[in-house]
């Protein structure tokens, strides 16, 4: 059912793992929404932004010490009625 919200990929850069504590993590979310014109989609993008925005979050393998929407785009889908938003979280995990 819409909206809804999944995550496209994601990239983790652990090239310095041993020289470093700290991995960067990119993660590409769509959000996908069938209400007429953009607010819904650009709604949940701001919803998602306060959440995260710079919270410290416990994981199983560390911790999230920061987390940023680094781009946000919104676009109509072919069909004329579905719009699907991309938005990049860039999060820095301590172990």
């Amino acid at each position: 059912a819409y909206p809804y919200v999944t995550l496209d990929s994601q990239f983790v850069n652990d090239e310095d793992f041993l020289s470093s504590r700290m991995d960067e993590r990119l993660f590409y979310l769509n959000v996908w929404s069938t209400y007429s014109g953009q607010a819904q989609v650009w709604q949940i993008m701001a919803e998602i932004d306060a959440r995260l925005h710079n919270k410290r979050l416990s994981l199983a393998t560390g911790t999230m010490v920061i987390c940023r929407v680094k781009r946000k785009r919104t676009n109509r889908e072919p069909d004329g009625e579905t719009f699907m938003s991309q938005v990049t979280l860039r999060i820095l995990t301590q172990h």
